[in-house]
């Protein structure tokens, strides 16, 4: 984790000292930096209007999908002596799961209905187990924490 965090700083201030070296040397460098940075967005963007708005959408949540998924929740929460999570069905083409967690709202387990049409009733079992040792260590609230504050210190570039 301290490397990770580590390693963003220093590709941050990498990133602003070679803005500043090619404001330096000259206009045909800032130049190339921003088309670089242009054509990537645009691409960037083209993908995830395919996946967002395209044929690579999943499908849509049942409420059986929420019934499965909080039944195994609770069950796990109630032999691990836990608060049991808000589950949060995603529509998404990938099997995905993810925790977040705040310090002053409830934990959220996130699945995709990619993962709960892949799975048996064991391995969701034990994709949500997982997902809760995230939320009792306290994996996932730092991880939020982390992934705020790195969004709000950006927010001032981006506009």
């Amino acid at each position: 984790m301290v490397v990770a965090v580590v390693a963003a700083a220093i590709l941050l201030v990498a990133a602003v000292a070679g803005l500043i070296y090619l404001c330096v040397i000259g206009w045909s460098g800032l130049t190339f930096f921003v088309a670089c940075f242009v054509v990537i967005g645009f691409a960037a963007q083209v993908r995830a209007s395919k996946v967002v708005g395209g044929r690579l959408r999943g499908r849509l949540a049942t409420s059986e999908d929420q019934a499965r998924a909080e039944g195994v929740a609770e069950r796990l929460c109630i032999i691990g002596d836990l608060v049991a999570p808000e589950i949060v069905i995603e529509r998404h083409p990938l099997p995905l799961s993810w925790t977040n967690a705040g310090l002053r709202r409830r934990s959220r387990v996130h699945l995709t209905t990619a993962l709960l049409d892949r799975l048996n009733p064991a391995e969701l079992e034990a994709v949500i187990g997982h997902e809760l040792s995230h939320i009792a260590q306290s994996d996932a609230a730092l991880m939020t924490l982390l992934a705020t504050r790195r969004r709000r210190s950006f927010a001032g570039c981006v506009r």
